[in-house]
Protein backbone atom coordinates (compact mmCIF):
# COMPACT_ATOMS: atom_id res chain seq x y z
CA UNK A 1 0.00 0.00 0.00
CA UNK A 2 1.26 3.48 -0.79
CA UNK A 3 -1.39 5.57 0.97
CA UNK A 4 -1.35 5.55 4.76
CA UNK A 5 -4.49 6.01 6.85
CA UNK A 6 -4.08 7.99 10.06
CA UNK A 7 -5.13 6.14 13.21
CA UNK A 8 -7.70 8.48 14.73
CA UNK A 9 -8.73 6.50 17.82
CA UNK A 10 -6.72 6.73 21.02
CA UNK A 11 -5.93 3.41 22.68
CA UNK A 12 -6.87 4.01 26.31
CA UNK A 13 -5.63 1.62 28.96
CA UNK A 14 -4.72 1.63 32.63
CA UNK A 15 -1.23 0.81 33.88
CA UNK A 16 -0.79 -2.98 34.02
CA UNK A 17 -1.05 -4.76 37.36
CA UNK A 18 -0.35 -8.40 38.06
CA UNK A 19 -0.56 -11.55 40.12
CA UNK A 20 1.71 -14.56 40.31
CA UNK A 21 0.58 -16.89 37.48
CA UNK A 22 -0.20 -19.68 39.93
CA UNK A 23 -2.48 -17.41 41.94
CA UNK A 24 -4.54 -16.49 38.91
CA UNK A 25 -4.91 -20.02 37.49
CA UNK A 26 -3.34 -23.13 38.98
CA UNK A 27 -0.83 -25.30 37.17
CA UNK A 28 -3.19 -28.27 36.68
CA UNK A 29 -5.52 -26.40 34.32
CA UNK A 30 -8.53 -28.61 35.09
CA UNK A 31 -10.59 -26.19 37.17
CA UNK A 32 -13.89 -25.41 35.33
CA UNK A 33 -14.20 -21.94 36.89
CA UNK A 34 -10.69 -21.01 35.83
CA UNK A 35 -11.36 -22.25 32.30
CA UNK A 36 -14.60 -20.26 32.22
CA UNK A 37 -12.98 -17.05 33.46
CA UNK A 38 -10.17 -17.32 30.92
CA UNK A 39 -12.68 -17.88 28.12
CA UNK A 40 -14.60 -14.78 29.18
CA UNK A 41 -11.38 -12.76 29.40
CA UNK A 42 -10.40 -13.68 25.83
CA UNK A 43 -13.91 -12.79 24.62
CA UNK A 44 -13.72 -9.42 26.40
CA UNK A 45 -10.47 -8.56 24.63
CA UNK A 46 -11.88 -9.66 21.27
CA UNK A 47 -14.97 -7.47 21.64
CA UNK A 48 -12.95 -4.52 22.90
CA UNK A 49 -10.62 -4.73 19.90
CA UNK A 50 -13.53 -4.99 17.48
CA UNK A 51 -15.11 -1.95 19.11
CA UNK A 52 -11.91 0.05 18.61
CA UNK A 53 -11.75 -0.94 14.93
CA UNK A 54 -15.43 -0.10 14.41
CA UNK A 55 -14.97 3.30 16.08
CA UNK A 56 -11.97 3.95 13.87
CA UNK A 57 -13.85 2.98 10.72
CA UNK A 58 -16.91 5.05 11.65
CA UNK A 59 -14.65 8.09 12.16
CA UNK A 60 -13.12 7.78 8.71
CA UNK A 61 -14.29 10.44 6.25
CA UNK A 62 -16.69 9.22 3.59
CA UNK A 63 -15.36 11.64 0.99
CA UNK A 64 -12.02 9.93 0.42
CA UNK A 65 -10.07 9.93 -2.85
CA UNK A 66 -12.29 7.21 -4.30
CA UNK A 67 -15.54 9.10 -3.73
CA UNK A 68 -18.55 6.78 -3.49
CA UNK A 69 -16.30 3.73 -3.80
CA UNK A 70 -14.38 4.86 -0.73
CA UNK A 71 -17.63 5.18 1.25
CA UNK A 72 -18.84 1.75 0.15
CA UNK A 73 -15.52 0.19 1.12
CA UNK A 74 -15.73 1.76 4.58
CA UNK A 75 -19.35 0.71 5.10
CA UNK A 76 -18.56 -2.82 3.95
CA UNK A 77 -15.69 -3.06 6.44
CA UNK A 78 -18.01 -1.85 9.22
CA UNK A 79 -20.55 -4.55 8.39
CA UNK A 80 -17.91 -7.27 8.28
CA UNK A 81 -16.50 -6.20 11.67
CA UNK A 82 -20.00 -6.22 13.14
CA UNK A 83 -20.46 -9.78 11.83
CA UNK A 84 -17.31 -10.80 13.69
CA UNK A 85 -18.62 -9.15 16.84
CA UNK A 86 -21.97 -10.96 16.59
CA UNK A 87 -20.08 -14.24 16.11
CA UNK A 88 -18.07 -13.41 19.23
CA UNK A 89 -21.24 -12.66 21.23
CA UNK A 90 -22.79 -15.90 19.94
CA UNK A 91 -19.71 -17.72 21.23
CA UNK A 92 -20.04 -16.04 24.63
CA UNK A 93 -23.64 -17.20 24.91
CA UNK A 94 -22.54 -20.72 23.98
CA UNK A 95 -19.86 -20.52 26.68
CA UNK A 96 -22.47 -19.67 29.30
CA UNK A 97 -24.75 -22.45 28.07
CA UNK A 98 -21.94 -25.00 28.28
CA UNK A 99 -21.22 -23.93 31.89
CA UNK A 100 -24.82 -23.94 33.07
CA UNK A 101 -24.05 -26.07 36.14
CA UNK A 102 -20.98 -24.02 37.04
CA UNK A 103 -23.03 -20.81 37.13
CA UNK A 104 -25.10 -22.30 39.95
CA UNK A 105 -22.07 -23.08 42.11
CA UNK A 106 -21.64 -21.06 45.34
CA UNK A 107 -18.27 -19.62 44.30
CA UNK A 108 -19.79 -18.14 41.15
CA UNK A 109 -22.94 -16.85 42.82
CA UNK A 110 -20.78 -15.12 45.44
CA UNK A 111 -18.83 -13.36 42.69
CA UNK A 112 -22.04 -12.33 40.93
CA UNK A 113 -23.54 -11.02 44.16
CA UNK A 114 -20.66 -8.54 44.41
CA UNK A 115 -21.44 -6.91 41.06
CA UNK A 116 -22.86 -3.39 40.97
CA UNK A 117 -26.57 -3.20 40.04
CA UNK A 118 -25.78 -2.06 36.49
CA UNK A 119 -23.19 -4.77 35.87
CA UNK A 120 -25.48 -7.39 37.42
CA UNK A 121 -28.40 -6.33 35.21
CA UNK A 122 -26.21 -6.76 32.12
CA UNK A 123 -25.02 -10.16 33.33
CA UNK A 124 -28.54 -11.35 34.12
CA UNK A 125 -29.80 -10.28 30.68
CA UNK A 126 -26.99 -12.26 29.05
CA UNK A 127 -27.46 -15.31 31.29
CA UNK A 128 -31.25 -15.30 30.82
CA UNK A 129 -30.78 -15.64 27.06
CA UNK A 130 -27.92 -18.15 27.22
CA UNK A 131 -29.70 -20.40 29.73
CA UNK A 132 -33.21 -19.97 28.31
CA UNK A 133 -34.53 -18.68 31.61
CA UNK A 134 -37.09 -16.36 30.00
CA UNK A 135 -39.13 -17.05 26.87
CA UNK A 136 -39.95 -13.36 26.35
CA UNK A 137 -36.94 -11.16 27.21
CA UNK A 138 -37.99 -7.74 28.46
CA UNK A 139 -34.83 -5.64 28.21
CA UNK A 140 -33.61 -4.28 24.88
CA UNK A 141 -30.23 -5.91 25.45
CA UNK A 142 -31.82 -9.32 26.07
CA UNK A 143 -34.01 -9.06 22.97
CA UNK A 144 -31.00 -8.35 20.76
CA UNK A 145 -29.00 -11.14 22.39
CA UNK A 146 -31.89 -13.55 21.83
CA UNK A 147 -31.86 -12.74 18.11
CA UNK A 148 -28.12 -13.38 17.97
CA UNK A 149 -28.54 -16.59 19.96
CA UNK A 150 -31.30 -18.05 17.80
CA UNK A 151 -31.05 -16.37 14.40
CA UNK A 152 -27.50 -15.27 13.73
CA UNK A 153 -26.09 -17.37 10.92
CA UNK A 154 -24.14 -15.03 8.64
CA UNK A 155 -21.47 -17.66 8.04
CA UNK A 156 -20.01 -18.98 4.81
CA UNK A 157 -21.27 -22.52 5.42
CA UNK A 158 -24.87 -21.26 5.76
CA UNK A 159 -25.34 -19.38 2.48
CA UNK A 160 -29.13 -19.67 2.56
CA UNK A 161 -29.25 -17.16 5.43
CA UNK A 162 -26.86 -14.89 3.56
CA UNK A 163 -29.12 -15.03 0.50
CA UNK A 164 -32.10 -14.03 2.67
CA UNK A 165 -30.11 -10.97 3.76
CA UNK A 166 -29.38 -10.19 0.12
CA UNK A 167 -33.08 -10.48 -0.76
CA UNK A 168 -34.11 -8.28 2.11
CA UNK A 169 -31.76 -5.44 1.28
CA UNK A 170 -32.03 -5.50 -2.51
CA UNK A 171 -35.67 -6.48 -2.99
CA UNK A 172 -37.45 -5.19 0.12
CA UNK A 173 -35.28 -2.35 1.53
CA UNK A 174 -34.09 -1.00 -1.80
CA UNK A 175 -34.36 2.73 -1.03
CA UNK A 176 -30.71 3.15 -0.02
CA UNK A 177 -28.32 4.31 -2.81
CA UNK A 178 -26.10 1.28 -2.16
CA UNK A 179 -28.93 -1.10 -3.05
CA UNK A 180 -29.83 0.33 -6.46
CA UNK A 181 -27.32 -2.07 -8.03
CA UNK A 182 -25.53 -5.22 -6.88
CA UNK A 183 -22.10 -3.62 -6.93
CA UNK A 184 -18.64 -5.13 -7.18
CA UNK A 185 -15.18 -3.79 -7.93
CA UNK A 186 -12.84 -5.86 -10.08
CA UNK A 187 -9.48 -4.15 -9.98
CA UNK A 188 -6.01 -4.95 -11.27
CA UNK A 189 -5.13 -6.75 -8.05
CA UNK A 190 -6.75 -8.08 -4.85
CA UNK A 191 -6.28 -4.83 -2.97
CA UNK A 192 -8.38 -2.94 -5.50
CA UNK A 193 -11.17 -5.54 -5.65
CA UNK A 194 -14.23 -6.08 -3.47
CA UNK A 195 -17.61 -7.77 -3.81
CA UNK A 196 -19.84 -5.02 -2.38
CA UNK A 197 -23.01 -7.08 -2.91
CA UNK A 198 -21.67 -9.58 -0.34
CA UNK A 199 -21.38 -6.80 2.25
CA UNK A 200 -25.00 -5.86 1.58
CA UNK A 201 -26.09 -9.50 2.05
CA UNK A 202 -24.40 -9.62 5.47
CA UNK A 203 -25.90 -6.23 6.25
CA UNK A 204 -29.39 -7.64 5.68
CA UNK A 205 -28.77 -10.22 8.38
CA UNK A 206 -27.27 -7.69 10.77
CA UNK A 207 -30.25 -5.36 10.48
CA UNK A 208 -32.55 -8.16 11.61
CA UNK A 209 -30.75 -7.92 14.95
CA UNK A 210 -30.20 -4.18 15.20
CA UNK A 211 -32.98 -2.29 13.50
CA UNK A 212 -31.63 0.96 11.97
CA UNK A 213 -31.37 0.62 8.20
CA UNK A 214 -28.36 2.93 7.85
CA UNK A 215 -24.75 2.75 8.94
CA UNK A 216 -24.44 5.60 11.47
CA UNK A 217 -27.30 4.60 13.82
CA UNK A 218 -26.36 0.95 13.30
CA UNK A 219 -22.83 1.61 14.61
CA UNK A 220 -24.22 3.50 17.61
CA UNK A 221 -26.61 0.70 18.60
CA UNK A 222 -23.97 -1.93 17.92
CA UNK A 223 -21.57 -0.10 20.25
CA UNK A 224 -24.17 0.04 23.02
CA UNK A 225 -24.75 -3.72 22.78
CA UNK A 226 -21.04 -4.57 22.80
CA UNK A 227 -20.49 -2.28 25.78
CA UNK A 228 -23.30 -3.99 27.71
CA UNK A 229 -21.89 -7.46 27.04
CA UNK A 230 -18.37 -6.42 27.95
CA UNK A 231 -19.58 -4.65 31.08
CA UNK A 232 -21.09 -7.92 32.27
CA UNK A 233 -17.88 -9.84 31.54
CA UNK A 234 -15.63 -7.18 33.03
CA UNK A 235 -17.57 -7.13 36.28
CA UNK A 236 -17.29 -10.89 36.83
CA UNK A 237 -13.61 -11.17 35.84
CA UNK A 238 -12.71 -8.23 38.08
CA UNK A 239 -14.44 -9.88 41.05
CA UNK A 240 -12.59 -13.12 40.27
CA UNK A 241 -9.27 -11.23 40.31
CA UNK A 242 -10.16 -9.75 43.67
CA UNK A 243 -10.99 -13.20 44.99
CA UNK A 244 -7.49 -14.35 43.97
CA UNK A 245 -5.79 -11.65 46.01
CA UNK A 246 -5.63 -8.68 43.69
CA UNK A 247 -6.06 -5.34 45.47
CA UNK A 248 -6.99 -2.23 43.51
CA UNK A 249 -4.71 0.74 44.01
Amino acid sequence: MTDKVAWTVELHHAAPDGLAPGLLFDVRGDDPLQQFILGLSVAYNDLKDLHVVMTWLAAMPTDGPGGETHSQQRDGMIIQQSKRAFACIHGILELLTAHRKLLRQPEVTRLLDRLSPRFRADWDAMADVALGRKDDPKSEMARKLAKIRHNFSAHYHQPRALLRGYQRRFFHDSKHPRTRFALFAIGKDLEDSRFHFADVAVEGGMFDIIAPADIAPFVEEWGDLVESVNRAIFGLVREYLRSRGWVET
